[in-house]
């Protein structure tokens, strides 16, 4: 943004408009120094929690539900207009995928994000993040119980967690964005662990199961 566009966005603001944004900066740079920062929560509990529902439907074209997982792992997502776009399993999440550009990972809340040379076209970036394909796998998991398909997931939120380290890059700059990733964890989250499932109780299981807990507190 010009220094310009910036005067004239000023030049319209209520006082306490201007007052507001100022907090908003100046508590982004109290937590990119450790002062605000969320913190480890305590080792998580073992229990799933009540399922949703009490029983899933039966009737579904599995076949649906398998192929579409199947194009998940062979690294194939949908990105708005990129249709079966090759992005890899696991995807390279601070990656554009329209321009092919990497947003560096600097303090996620005082990120450019619209500065397109820095970071590509967000809208874009932001989207395989969603993890919508997340539901996909379980989905076919509950379904098929082939263990490809909930070792997918287990790859591709580890390799975000990995990638996407809080509270820094692309994915920790808008609130909207962490609530729609966390819909999707909620589905995943039930179709894996929910109705009795053993799933996440092995040590391994464990593991990455309070990893999981960890980024959504």
């Amino acid at each position: 943004m010009s220094l310009v566009w910036k005067l004239n966005r000023l030049s319209v603001m209520e006082p306490g408009e201007i007052a507001w944004r100022a907090r908003k900066i100046l508590g982004a740079a109290a937590e990119r120094s450790g002062v605000l920062t969320a913190k480890t929560p305590p080792r998580a509990s073992h229990e799933s929690g009540v399922a949703w529902i009490a029983t899933y439907p039966e009737r579904f074209d599995v076949q649906t539900y398998r192929r579409a997982a199947d194009r998940v792992l062979a690294g194939q997502f949908d990105v708005f207009a990129l249709k079966s776009t090759p992005l890899g399993f696991p995807p390279r999440w601070n990656r554009d995928p329209k321009s092919g550009r990497d947003a560096p990972m600097t303090f996620g809340k005082l990120l450019d994000y619209r500065n397109e040379r820095l970071v590509g076209d967000i809208k874009y970036l932001w989207e395989p993040s969603r993890h919508g394909e997340l539901v996909t796998l379980a989905q076919a998991w509950r379904l098929t119980r082939e263990r490809r398909y909930s070792a997918g997931c287990g790859a591709l939120l580890n390799s975000w967690f990995d990638q996407c380290p809080y509270p820094f890059g692309p994915h920790w700059t808008s609130s909207l964005e962490h609530g729609l990733r966390l819909v999707n964890w909620a589905f995943a989250w039930q179709l894996l662990c929910g109705q009795g499932s053993s799933l996440l109780e092995s040590d391994e299981g464990r593991v990455f199961r309070e990893r999981w807990l960890k980024s959504v507190y």
